[in-house]
């Protein structure tokens, strides 16, 4: 007789294995098991948010507004970092492990007569879940895309589209443009949308959707209340959380057609922890050595990571420990943490997509960076801290939740 944990372990593994399908293009699939659980998604309000960078934190932060304003919010982010549960969270807690296995028992025999993928049956159990948990407003991040993303078949009362950059180009096109389009695709007909998007090629891309669709396209401008802006100061050194709270705390007054208190920003930022799992986005986690944890797994966001660091320590150099998978832009990520390292220490992941450490040494050290390879990333974790080196942890969702 198998324990709880063991009938999680199985349910995690065989959804896990849906990923050996790959990724299927269309929404045929998303909606026959939608339809199949009685189009769950159409029981409550939504906020659709994609794009390359900060769409995770902008979930986030609107999650964390709606909930301070007293309605009853569902989230759903990927990946997840530590454990899958954070996929799904209402008003911050996740979804337990005994409602994890039953909505899976529920949805996989179903599933698999469809042959659906991970991601199409991760999507359709959290809109089943924040049906049954009776939800007043969900927060959706699109995975990779967006035209043909598993979430796009919500019809939400506002939608964002956060920074674009070259990513996924395999699957999204292999120019910022085609990218742009691909994200744009969740626009929908009359319906608000949100950008933070400045690069005038990509806002191109994104008026003509807008336009096509009748939508009103609204630009991101950061004007934060001072109080609100110290709060923010105070916990994140990120400059583009400031644009991506901004975008975020747009799509919350245009969907309840108010301003939004700025004491209620203040609470929301506070809580942003308790209230959507927010981890790992220039985090610090140790003041003694320095250490800061982030996610960056793109060009842009790694751009960003730099000038924030240099923002708040000036010219320091720093321990870089990366991974990466191995459909990013290694060099391009690897030439901006160049500027503030020091010392680069590459590792890499248990996943079938993570980079060679060795590949990455490689280029590392063909562009003059100190380096070395140490291929399990908690022992990279132990050396800096034993050696009592500041550091910067990136590169990958995994890389944290492999180190924490």
């Amino acid at each position: 007789m198998k324990n709880k944990d063991q009938i999680k372990a199985d349910i995690i593994t065989n959804l896990f294995s849906k990923h050996r399908m790959g990724i299927k293009p269309g929404l045929e699939r998303t909606i026959a098991l939608a339809e199949a659980t009685g189009n769950p998604q159409n029981r409550y309000d939504s906020i659709h948010v994609a794009g390359t960078n900060g769409k995770g934190s902008t979930c986030s932060v609107a999650s964390s507004i709606l909930i301070e304003l007293g309605l009853k919010v569902g989230l759903y982010t990927s990946p997840h970092i530590k454990d899958f549960n954070e996929r799904i969270r209402v008003n911050g807690i996740a979804i337990t492990d005994d409602e994890l296995i039953e909505y899976a028992e529920k949805l996989l025999p179903i599933a698999e007569e469809m042959d659906a993928t991970f991601f199409e049956i991760t999507t359709v159990m959290a809109f089943l879940y924040f049906a049954d948990k009776g939800v007043d407003i969900a927060v959706i991040e699109t995975g990779m895309g967006g035209q043909f993303d598993s979430t796009n078949i919500i019809n939400p009362k506002v939608c964002v589209i956060t920074d674009i950059d070259m990513d996924h180009e395999e699957f999204l096109g292999d120019t910022i443009e085609k990218i742009a389009f691909e994200k744009a695709g969740i626009i929908k007909p009359n319906t608000p949308i949100i950008t933070t998007n400045e690069t005038r090629n990509v806002l191109s891309v994104i008026r003509e959707k807008a336009t096509k669709e009748n939508a009103e396209l609204i630009l991101t401008t950061v004007q934060n209340n001072d109080e609100v802006a110290t709060t923010i100061r105070s916990k994140f050194i990120s400059h583009s959380f400031i644009k991506n709270y901004s975008a975020a705390l747009k799509a919350c007054e245009v969907y309840l057609g108010k301003a939004i208190p700025a004491e209620i920003q203040k609470i929301a930022i506070e809580n942003i922890e308790k209230n959507s799992g927010y981890f790992a986005r220039l985090q610090m986690i140790s003041n003694d050595p320095v250490c800061i944890l982030d996610i960056s797994h793109s060009v842009a966001a790694a751009k960003n990571l730099v000038e924030s660091l240099q923002t708040t320590f000036k010219d320091k150099k720093w321990t870089v420990i990366l991974a990466l998978m191995s459909d990013k832009d290694y060099r391009g990520i690897i030439d901006e943490l160049a500027v503030i390292a020091d010392l680069m220490i590459l590792t890499q992941v248990e996943n079938e997509r993570s980079m060679s450490a060795i590949d990455l040494s490689y280029y590392a050290e063909s562009i003059g960076i100190n380096s070395m390879i140490m291929i399990n990333p908690k022992m990279a974790k132990k050396f800096a801290f034993d050696s009592k080196l500041d550091c910067i942890i990136t590169g990958s969702f995994y890389l944290a939740a492999e180190v924490f």
